[in-house]
């Protein structure tokens, strides 16, 4: 019998939430759900069709998405205060934790705001 194990290469520990977010694109903004983050990074759902690494909406495609493309994260913490972070996607797909399709960011400005 094959045993298959999934290592965990996390170098921070994940805090499960949900809070409402966009990420800008270009001129876009895609609106969508953090489901988890860390001092890291993050997990973010958007509410847009995603398929095959493809935003889609109305039927077409809206956006492409590249591991390692820089983007913005535009967050409302639980206070209602803003915090905007740029981000680089490190996956994209079907989120195992949160069973949706999701892609996962690391942040790449360090806030102590994300450690609370």
């Amino acid at each position: 019998m094959n045993n298959v194990f999934r290592l965990n290469t996390r170098r921070h520990q994940r805090k499960t939430v949900e809070f409402h977010a966009e990420i800008e694109l270009g001129e876009s903004l895609i609106v969508g759900t953090i489901r988890d983050w860390s001092i890291g990074g993050l997990c973010f759902q958007p509410e847009a069709a995603y398929v095959d690494g493809e935003l889609l909406g109305g039927g077409e495609v809206l956006r492409k998405l590249y591991i390692d493309e820089i983007l913005r994260v535009i967050i409302r913490d639980p206070k209602g205060q803003f915090i905007d972070l740029p981000v680089q996607i490190k996956w994209k797909g079907k989120s195992i934790a949160h069973e949706c399709r999701a892609f996962g960011c690391e942040f790449l400005a360090n806030d102590e705001k994300l450690a609370a």
